[in-house]
């Protein structure tokens, strides 16, 4: 007996679960953050390689961009557009004529 091929849903539980589980981790997150900063830190901290200060909420928005950032990065991977893969090979290349020109070996 064959099993019949189903597509599957357009709407998954288990994905919309896991999205909302997410939302509520960054909203703890940052709010967190707030409350740390209007109890401890009520100040700034001078960001390396950069001439601007930022508060603790800022961080934390700026540590949810970045994850999620990623998370898109890993998603275009799955569906087969290798975005870090190709920058870094266009890179490999560069440096490879780069290096042709200025006459060294090429490693």
């Amino acid at each position: 007996m064959q099993k019949e091929h189903r597509e599957p849903y357009f709407f998954q539980s288990s994905r919309a679960r896991g999205s909302i589980l997410k939302a509520c981790t960054y909203f703890l997150f940052i709010g967190m953050a707030a409350i740390m900063y209007k109890m401890f830190f009520d100040g700034s901290i001078h960001l390396p390689l950069s001439n601007r200060e930022a508060n603790i909420i800022e961080i934390s928005f700026g540590i949810c961009i970045a994850v999620e950032c990623w998370s898109i990065l890993e998603n275009m991977k799955r569906l087969g557009f290798n975005l870090l893969g190709s920058i870094t090979k266009a890179f490999k290349g560069f440096y490879g004529a780069l290096k042709a020109v200025k006459g060294e070996n090429i490693d």
